[in-house]
C-alpha cells in the first residue's frame, strides 16, 4: 500500500498523484489511498486569542491546586498557541510544528530575545518530560514563568494587530 496525504490547498497539483498511480497499476496486492487534511489552512486550526486565554485561566485554577504538572502541559499547549500565531502574523513558514523547533525558528529570525527563548527551551524540556512519561520536577516558579511570558507574548501580539 502506498498512501499519500496532501493538505486540502494542495490537492490543485494531481501530476504526483497520477504518476503514483500509474507506477502501481501492474502492481498486484498493492493498492493507493490519497488522503486529504480537510482543513482549508493552518490558520484554520490555530487557537485564537481568547481561547488561548481560557486555557491560561483553567492552568492558573490548576496551578492553585497543586496540580503543576496538568498546569505546565496546558500552559505549554497555550503557550505554542501564541507563538504559531506570532508565526502566522510574521508570515513564517513553520516546517515542523515541533516545540523545540517553533521556538528556535522565532528566536533565529529575532521574534523572540534570547532570554525568552532560553525560558521556553527549558519550558519544553519539562514539558517533553511530563508528556512522554518522564519523572519531571516541576516547581510553582516553572508554571509561574511561562503563564508571564505566554502573557506577555499574547498581549504583544494583540497589541501589535490593532
Amino acid at each position: 500500500m502506498v498512501v499519500e496525504i496532501k493538505a486540502r490547498r494542495d490537492v490543485g497539483d494531481q501530476q504526483v498523484v497520477a504518476e503514483i498511480e500509474a507506477a502501481l497499476l501492474n502492481r498486484p496486492g498493492w493498492r493507493f489511498e490519497l488522503v486529504i487534511d480537510g482543513l482549508d489552512t493552518d490558520e484554520g486550526r490555530l487557537l485564537s486569542a481568547d481561547q488561548i486565554v481560557a486555557s491560561l485561566e483553567e492552568a492558573n485554577e490548576l496551578e492553585q491546586r497543586g496540580y503543576l504538572v496538568p498546569a505546565l502541559l496546558l500552559l505549554w499547549s497555550a503557550t505554542e498557541g501564541v507563538l504559531r500565531l506570532l508565526a502566522a502574523r510574521e508570515n513564517v513558514d513553520l516546517e515542523s510544528l515541533a516545540p523545540a523547533y517553533v521556538t528556535k525558528r522565532l528566536y533565529t529570525l529575532g521574534l523572540l530575545g534570547r532570554a525568552r527563548y532560553r525560558m521556553l527551551d527549558d519550558a519544553v524540556r519539562l514539558r517533553n518530560q511530563a508528556a512522554h512519561g518522564f519523572r519531571t520536577s516541576i516547581t510553582t516558579e516553572d508554571v509561574t514563568n511561562v503563564a508571564g511570558l505566554a502573557r506577555e507574548l499574547l498581549h504583544e501580539l494583540e497589541s501589535k494587530t490593532v
